[in-house]
């Protein structure tokens, strides 16, 4: 008989701090960082895909910003990746190693089913899902159609909520707004790439061919930009959500000039999540500084996220307290799993200097 969940086991020790094999909640830089490595793949219908992968547990999905790649967040993806997840990080179609959709890409639910077939064909079963920005309004959108794949649900910054949502649908209609938009988000890229010191430095190597993709080849974005201004509102998405009694962590910069704040605490209200506001803090912020995602993880991986993850594990018919990697891998993906077969393997890279969380947070109930 799998433990129950509605008392769970206690899910922090100071000894070992771990909710299940791998899941280590220690300071930043006590706890070993997982490498990862990017993959370039063809689906089974020809389709080109980038997707950056590591660590070993339960199935964490990624989906980056507008404009962005999986690639560029190896930092966030490293320190996640050493939590007792596997990390893997898609190019969401036109971005990165992935191709476009052509005439399929400019509907919103084109990107949604993308996404479904890429994590079908990789194996993925039950995942927490993990969007920033442009990837996190397509993971609620994929989470409100297909509940059974989300464990639960991080919205980083991402495209939802009222405010948003009106913004984006007078944007469709106001060239000025809509080019207001658009420097907001060139601005707060601009600034986490020049303005942040060495993490910046880090960033630009790391943005380099992203940034030269999208200048020899502008209009791949086109598409995936108009799938979200035209895509109405997500108040349904966000109910669905809710009806679904899917956990929700809503993650938000206070200073994000992108996607205002109040869309943020609209979004958790819609959608009966928890948010967790990063203080002085921009749209990008977790580019900014990787330390305060991993910390702010942590944190609901003692609580709610935590919880969630344990029911997934009980729900499959295993023990909490006793799973083993293999039996997760077993049941968090089919036979034979792609996702499984590739990444760099077990080796693991220690972070050397003590690093605290740039931003502090608060946690709105």
């Amino acid at each position: 008989m799998p433990t129950s969940v509605s008392d769970p086991k206690p899910i922090y020790d100071e000894a070992a701090p771990r909710l299940w094999p791998g899941a280590a909640l220690g300071a930043p830089y006590t706890v070993p960082l997982q490498r990862v490595r990017s993959h370039s793949l063809r689906l089974s219908d020809g389709h080109r895909i980038g997707v950056t992968v590591g660590g070993r547990g339960i199935p964490l999905v990624v989906a980056h910003g507008f404009s962005f790649a999986g690639g560029l967040y190896v930092q966030s993806l490293s320190r996640l990746a050493s939590m007792g997840f596997r990390v893997l990080a898609v190019d969401l179609a036109g971005h990165g190693g992935s191709t476009g959709l052509g005439v399929r890409g400019w509907d919103l639910d084109g990107y949604r089913r993308f996404m479904a077939q890429v994590l079908d064909e990789l194996g993925v079963g039950p995942a927490v899902f993990c969007g920033h920005s442009l990837g996190g309004r397509l993971l609620a959108e994929l989470a409100a159609e297909e509940p059974e794949r989300a464990i639960a649900l991080l919205l980083v910054d991402a495209a939802v909520g009222r405010e948003w949502d009106d913004l984006a649908g007078f944007a469709t209609w106001n060239p000025a707004l809509l080019g207001i938009l658009g420097a907001s988000l060139a601005a707060d890229t601009l600034s986490t790439l020049f303005l942040t010191g060495n993490q910046g430095l880090k960033l630009q190597g790391l943005a380099i061919p992203q940034a030269m993709a999208n200048a020899f080849a502008p209009w791949r974005l086109v598409a995936p930009a108009l799938s979200v201004l035209l895509s109405g509102g997500s108040a349904v998405t966000l109910s669905r959500l809710k009806e679904a009694t899917m956990p929700v962590f809503v993650l938000h910069g206070e200073r994000d000039q992108v996607v205002p704040v109040a869309a943020a605490r609209d979004a958790a209200r819609r959608a009966g999540g928890d948010l967790v506001l990063v203080h002085g803090a921009a749209h990008s912020w977790l580019l900014e500084d990787p330390e305060t995602l991993r910390s702010i993880v942590a944190e609901l991986l003692g609580d709610g996220l935590g919880t969630a993850c344990l029911r997934a594990i009980a729900d499959a018919g295993l023990d909490p307290s006793t799973v083993s990697l293999a039996e997760m891998e077993e049941t968090f993906y089919a036979p034979g799993a792609l996702a499984l077969r590739l990444g760099p393997g077990a080796r693991r890279e220690e972070l050397r200097a003590s690093q605290a969380p740039r931003f502090s947070w608060s946690r709105v109930a």
